[in-house]
């Protein structure tokens, strides 16, 4: 043990060997019920008391949305949800309430891991792959978008089994292969399948409205974007009944913070079926607070964020006694 003097003049004693990635700052995060307030005003665009707001021209709500939601059930980090390819996304299969998944070290920030991310949220997914997804593919194939793309890497095969190889020709017919957890982020965007529909779509799962692969950077907009318009709407529903609305503030990281401090709070699932890749028998609860935890320390003292007009405000207290209402 050694003393440390604080900024106040006090001094306290610490660890020799403390972790070092222990972040001493506190974390926030949002209720599930919080974030279906910033979600559904944010990203979908309805009014404060979360009704269909018919002035909301929004484009790109179904995948944005099945955005934030997979961030927010998983745990994934932005890299990670950003960089998901179309066969990365687990299969929806009735009867099961969570999924497992798998995050390419290629793109993780430590390590290839597992990731579990519930039934709604792959729902929603698929929703999108199937509908807002399927239409930006299109255009851009009527179009010849995707002929015309430099560097088009075009997969023909897709190996099976624990470690998944790629193998694609590129526009003057060379060969390569590689397993997708070594695939990085700029070299996923420029892989594309033989649709089943008939014509060239990437692999890369989000896309724009245009049809080409969405650069996972662009999702702080997104957020900024959603906080903004609950900011606005909040404002203008305070403006017309008096009733203060305090706005709700939401990114990435709190997603991901929802989920690290409520990993063993999942253990009422832990009796339902899960739906887990061949090979994979160790017990749920304790596989889900791994695959969130990746290696790091523990964050101290987070903080829920709770909207004043959400839920009744409450002292903030350690990750052990946080009570997350539905």
């Amino acid at each position: 043990m050694h003393s440390v003097r604080l900024r106040d003049g006090t001094s306290v004693e610490v660890a020799d060997q403390a972790p070092r990635d222990v972040r001493s700052t506190n974390v926030k995060w949002l209720t599930p019920r919080t974030y279906r307030l910033w979600r559904d005003v944010g990203v979908l665009g309805y009014d404060a008391d979360q009704q269909p707001d018919s002035t909301w021209r929004g484009r790109n709500d179904a995948r944005n949305a099945a955005f934030t939601d997979l961030l927010f059930s998983s745990g994934l980090r932005l890299r990670e949800g950003g960089c998901l390819l179309t066969l990365e996304v687990p299969d929806a299969v009735g009867g099961h309430r969570y999924y497992e998944g798998t995050v390419a070290a290629s793109v993780a920030k430590r390590r290839e891991r597992m990731f579990y991310v519930s039934a709604a949220s792959v729902a929603r997914v698929a929703a999108y792959a199937a509908t807002t997804r399927r239409q930006a593919v299109r255009a851009a194939q009527r179009r010849g978008g995707y002929d015309r793309l430099p560097g088009r890497l075009t997969v023909t095969k897709v190996g099976s089994g624990a470690t998944r190889r790629l193998t694609w020709r590129d526009e003057r017919g060379r060969t390569g292969s590689a397993a997708t957890n070594t695939i990085g982020p700029a070299e996923r965007m420029r892989l594309f399948v033989e649709g089943e529909h008939g014509g060239l779509e990437p692999l890369w799962l989000w896309l724009t409205e245009g049809g080409m692969p969405m650069a996972y950077q662009s999702w702080e907009k997104v957020f900024d974007a959603a906080d903004a318009r609950v900011a606005a709407v909040f404002a203008a529903a305070s403006r017309r009944d008096g009733r203060r609305r305090a706005p709700i503030v939401c990114n990435p990281h709190m997603l991901r913070h929802f989920v690290v401090v409520h990993a063993g709070r999942l253990a009422p699932c832990a009796g339902s079926p899960v739906r887990a890749q061949p090979g994979r028998t160790q017990p749920f609860p304790a596989r889900v607070r791994r695959s969130v935890g990746d290696g790091a320390g523990p964050a101290r003292s987070p903080q829920r964020a709770d909207h004043a007009d959400d839920l009744p405000r409450t002292a903030q207290r350690p990750a052990g006694r946080l009570d997350a209402r539905p």
